[in-house]
């Protein structure tokens, strides 16, 4: 585990496949960049598909510099995902927006320092303790710097967890679904992830494409079948962020589904706090409500609360 060898790739196409998979998703992604999740979830794809081709081109340099050049830039690409994932689930539960640059800064903060430790190496191994060149096999010693860098993906892994699991709550019926698939490709990139940096790389298909083709393919379905990404999904959420007035979306079950910043205002309480929840312990307190909901069937009514800052309807 302190060790870390870059060993000739047999399956060179099939790297450079399932980067090319990942890239065409990336690019499908970014169409979509203004719906929450969707810039992250680029970053994610493009971000593996860069680290898939860095490994390709260790593995066909012959010269050291090359190969120790593009092992730079793989190690700088194996420090993003987690920071990527945790900005994903925190847009995606939270609808956090990318204006709050202290937190973005927050969590760059112990990468930067290990880029910093990774590209002056030769002037003081703290990111690699001992390289050593053999045969065309770059081995590498993890330092000071490389441990810290494993140490805070792992540290912002519990949080990825706590997020996913608040976001599953909170979805019900079809959106469910959605998150299913998403967790689904997450957890296999992850997987891959940690087996090929704490494996010999030395297999005729290594684990990490294999688990990034087993992401890739869950995305392919959470986009074109599950509609992950989709631009009715933005207008609605346009819409009801602006609107003046009320608005709960609630199942045929009576669990709320969303509730626009107007509704939390007037409830006094936070979208988050609402959904996920039965509409009867939420709208309790204001009899209009409570009557309508016990209506079982579908009607048109207007209902008009009052509140400090006037009639909301």
């Amino acid at each position: 585990m302190l060790y870390l060898s870059y060993h000739a790739i047999q399956d060179v196409w099939f790297y450079l496949l399932v980067a090319f998979v990942l890239e065409a998703l990336a690019v499908y992604s970014w169409q979509y960049r203004k719906s929450p999740g969707a810039l992250p979830l680029a970053g994610v794809l493009l971000n593996r598909s860069v680290w898939l081709i860095s490994l390709v081109i260790v593995a066909i340099s012959a010269d050291y510099e090359s190969k120790l050049f593009w092992v730079r830039i793989q190690q700088v690409t194996a420090s993003l995902p987690p920071v990527l994932w945790l900005v994903f689930m925190l847009q995606m539960a939270y609808r956090w927006r990318w204006g709050n640059w202290r937190i973005l800064a927050g969590l760059l903060f112990v990468p930067a320092i290990a880029w910093l430790l990774l590209f002056t190496n030769q002037w003081h191994g703290c990111y690699w303790s001992l390289v050593r060149f053999e045969n065309g096999v770059l081995t590498f010693q993890r330092g000071f710097g490389n441990l810290l860098m494993v140490a805070y993906n792992f540290f912002l892994l519990p949080f990825i967890l706590y997020y996913t699991a608040q976001w599953i709550r909170h979805c019900r019926g079809f959106r469910r679904w959605q998150v299913v698939i998403i967790v689904v490709a997450q957890l296999s990139g992850s997987v891959g992830t940690f087996l090929w940096a704490f494996t010999q790389q030395t297999g005729m298909v290594s684990p990490l494409p294999l688990s990034s083709l087993i992401a890739g393919l869950a995305w392919v379905y959470g986009f074109f079948y599950l509609r992950v990404l989709n631009r009715l999904a933005l207008a609605q959420i346009t819409a009801m962020e602006i609107m003046g007035n009320c608005l709960a979306v609630v199942d045929t079950e009576d669990w709320i589904v969303d509730l626009n910043a107007a509704g939390a205002d007037t409830l006094g309480i936070t979208p988050a706090q609402a959904v996920g929840k039965q509409a009867a312990a939420v709208f309790g307190s204001w009899p209009g409500l409570d009557k309508l909901l016990a209506k079982e069937n579908s009607v048109t009514q207007e209902v008009c609360l009052e509140t400090n800052a006037g009639i909301k309807y």
